[in-house]
Order: C-alpha cells, then sequence, then structure tokens
C-alpha cells in the first residue's frame, strides 16, 4: 500500500497541500507520516544496506490514479431545426451523417447543470526531475482517456523495445520526460456517471466551458473539494487529439487572453478536413450496434457500425492488431456533436490568442492531410491561419511520416511523443 500511496503524498501534500484548506487532513496526513518514519526506521535498523545504483523504475500504473471533478457550468447551446425522433435509430443516424455536412439551427439555449467528469492522473517517477507542467489530454470522437495509454500494446516490429506495453503510452512518454498529465473523458463518453442528451446537451460548447471550468479548478485550488489533484502546477499545456483538438482551439477562440493554459498541442488537426470521411464512416446508435458494451444508452449516442470503417483512422504503417482492438473498444460521438461540426469549423480564428502551438498530424491522414495535391507539411503550415496572434516560430508544425490520423498507435508514436516532448522543453523554458 506505501508503494501506491507515497508518490502521490510526497509529490502533493509536501510542496502544494496548504494547511488552510483541510486541516483534519492535514493531521491525518503527519499521523500517517510519524508511522511510516517509525517504520523506515526499524527497518534501517534491521535490514542490511542495499546495493546503490539507479532506483527501481516503478510500474507505469503506480504512478497513476483515477480522479474526478465535479465542474458548474452554464453554456449557450445550439437549438437544431429538425432534431430527429430520439427513438428512431434510422433517423438518427442520418441526422448523425448529414451533419458533418452542416445541420440548420435555430437560435441557442442555456443549459446550466454540474457534471462529473473523470479522468486518469499520472505523476513523473521520483527520480525523474519534474517540470511543473501539467498536460490536460482530450480524446477524439468514438475514443475516450484509455486512448492515451495506447491499450497496453507493445511494439510487434521490436520485441525487445524496452518500453514493453507503454510503447504507444503517451503518459509514459511525457512523465519519464518529467511532465504531469491528466486525460480526461470528455461529457458522455468514457467513465462519467453522465450520459446527457446526445443533441441538445453534448455539444462542442458545453465541453468548451467545461473545460474552462477544469482549468480554473487546477489552477485555482488545491483543495480536494475542488482540486483532486492537489496540485497547482506552474504551467498547463492543453493536448487534443482531433475532436479534443478542436475544442482545444475552441477555448482559445472563446478565452483568447486566459492565463490558464500556456501553450496548444493539437494532435491530428489542420484546417483543412475531408467531411465525406466522417459521412461515410456509417455512425449508428451505439446501444443497437453493441448493447452490451452500450446499455441503455439513449440512440443520440453513436458509434461506428463496421470494423472496416475503423482502418480509415490509420495509415502507412502500424500493427496490424491494434485497429481491431481499437474498433472493439470504442466509444461513441454524439448527435449534438456531429450537428455542431461545421459551427466550430466555422466559428473564425482564435484572434489575441498567442500562446505557443505545436500542430502534429499524419502525413497518411485522410481526414485531413491525404486528399488533396498539396503536401501535409503545407496544409499545416496553412493551418496557422486560425492563430494569428501566435507570431514567428511560437507555430510550428510537425508532418508524421507512415502516420495515419491516429497518431498515437502507430509505430512512430514514441518519436512523435519524443518531438512534442523536445518542442515543450524549448518552449516553455522561455
Amino acid at each position: 500500500m506505501l508503494s501506491h500511496v507515497m508518490p502521490f503524498l510526497g509529490h502533493h501534500c509536501n510542496r502544494h497541500f496548504p494547511r488552510s484548506c483541510c486541516p483534519e487532513l492535514w493531521l491525518l496526513l503527519n499521523m500517517f507520516d510519524l508511522q511510516f518514519t517509525t517504520i523506515l526506521l526499524l527497518v534501517s535498523a534491521t535490514a542490511p544496506l542495499a546495493v546503490t545504483g539507479r532506483p527501481h523504475a516503478p510500474r507505469q500504473e503506480d504512478l497513476c490514479k483515477e480522479v474526478s471533478f465535479s465542474l458548474p457550468v452554464t453554456s449557450q447551446n445550439l437549438v437544431f431545426s429538425s432534431p430527429p425522433p430520439p427513438d428512431n435509430g434510422t433517423a438518427v443516424a442520418n441526422f448523425i451523417r448529414d451533419g458533418w455536412a452542416g445541420s440548420p439551427t435555430s437560435g441557442t439555449v442555456t443549459i446550466k447543470s454540474t457534471f462529473t467528469i473523470r479522468g486518469t492522473y499520472c505523476i513523473p517517477p521520483s527520480h525523474i526531475p519534474a517540470q511543473d507542467t501539467l498536460e490536460i489530454l482530450l480524446h477524439g470522437i468514438t475514443y475516450n482517456k484509455t486512448m492515451w495509454t495506447g491499450y497496453g500494446f507493445a511494439s510487434n516490429r521490436d520485441p525487445s523495445s524496452p518500453l514493453g506495453t507503454n510503447y504507444y503510452n503517451w503518459h509514459h512518454h511525457a512523465n519519464t520526460r518529467g511532465y504531469a498529465t491528466l486525460a480526461i473523458d470528455r461529457l458522455g463518453h468514457g467513465a462519467n456517471p453522465d450520459r446527457p442528451d446526445p443533441l441538445s446537451v453534448v455539444q462542442p460548447q458545453i465541453q468548451v466551458d467545461l473545460l474552462q471550468a477544469l482549468l480554473t479548478s487546477v489552477r485555482s485550488s488545491s483543495c480536494p473539494a475542488v482540486n483532486p489533484l492537489h496540485t497547482i502546477y506552474g504551467k498547463v499545456v492543453l493536448v487534443g487529439h482531433s475532436w479534443g483538438s478542436y475544442l482545444s482551439v475552441g477555448l482559445a477562440k472563446q478565452f483568447p487572453t486566459s492565463p490558464l493554459v500556456d501553450a496548444l498541442v493539437l494532435t491530428g488537426f489542420s484546417t483543412t478536413i475531408n467531411a465525406s470521411v466522417l459521412t461515410a464512416s456509417e455512425f449508428v446508435p451505439a446501444a443497437l450496434q453493441d448493447p452490451e458494451r452500450f446499455p441503455g444508452h439513449a440512440y443520440g449516442y453513436a458509434t461506428m457500425a463496421r470494423a472496416a470503417k475503423r482502418l480509415t483512422y490509420y495509415g502507412g504503417e502500424y500493427d496490424p492488431a491494434i485497429p481491431a482492438f481499437d474498433f472493439a473498444y470504442k466509444d461513441t460521438v454524439t448527435a449534438g456533436e456531429a450537428g455542431a461540426f461545421v459551427a466550430v469549423l466555422d466559428g473564425g480564428s482564435a484572434v489575441g490568442f498567442s500562446k505557443p502551438v505545436l500542430v502534429v498530424t499524419g502525413a497518411e491522414d485522410k481526414v485531413l492531410c491525404k486528399f488533396r495535391d498539396v503536401t501535409c507539411a503545407e496544409i499545416l503550415n496553412k493551418s496557422r491561419k486560425w492563430f494569428p496572434d501566435v507570431k514567428g516560430d511560437a507555430y510550428e508544425y510537425l508532418s508524421v511520416a507512415e502516420t495515419g490520423h491516429d497518431l498515437t498507435l502507430h509505430y512512430s508514436a514514441p518519436e512523435t511523443f519524443e518531438q512534442v516532448h523536445d518542442w515543450l522543453d524549448k518552449t516553455l523554458a522561455t
């Protein structure tokens, strides 16, 4: 038990946890510390001297814990002019298919509620110098926070790789570079207990507002009731994938001068989108496609109907076993997300946002790069138009060779992780 608890207590409470926040918890921690010190003294008096050398590297799962945020939010969501009957699976599927090209709307409606958002929080090993920086990881559609773990796959091309089952694990690569990570499940997805109305509630705007509420929580207080990380980090980076990247840009557009974000890393992103890939993806109600995994889900929560469509997200070089696993454990997209898709793209540039931006997209990405008579690098370079106030080399991009849309699940993943964190080291040091 101590091996699981002490890394978090040592990392958080000693440096960041104020006595004024919860004095009763401080008393408990002091009692725990006294008992732990006594144990150490007894062990040191009886145990032989240990052989000196590099500290034993803890397992990745020992550096992570599940956390839960309670976030109040007030949002102005879109009202769709011709919503589908919620109990008609075919009508809902057609609405989602057509929604990628734009759904007619008739104003907005105020949504006010408090939602639970769950996440996986991981910290660097104790022998790694910490960067005092938190990366918040935002997944794409039909995914949840587990996508950032790489699903436990090792490299089938290099079975002897020291990365083992962390080959595709963003947490592991970030933590070993000194960065803490928090991968969250977006509203209505993953392990979150709430499944709000998928058309009127689970839309991009409310997800941006929830992201702002989460950022406020982790940067304003270390009290557990507000911030289950118990730590206020000096810097915070938003790392999005696909839809998560567009939500990150949405936050930059809505709050361009906010001090809550220090940099954006946008993976699976460009401002040129092949919407035909999305309309051809055959999204159907998840409760009909896989009733065991999605029991009781409203029909507006949809997922991919066929494994062959999942292959669209892959290209270049990858382990052929991963797409099948990826399809088996897919998550959902909502009718509200699809219907508001064009509104997100037409929302204009992030005028006034001047923080550093890194765009990382696979050169074989059929959604964002591999469908025009120009190179992916040219498309990513032109994508800086959404960031007119990010000057000079504060905007950078990386076109990853032999890599499709799901770039964290391709053979290139470890090299991509390293390049991203090289950029963060350089950028956040200034």
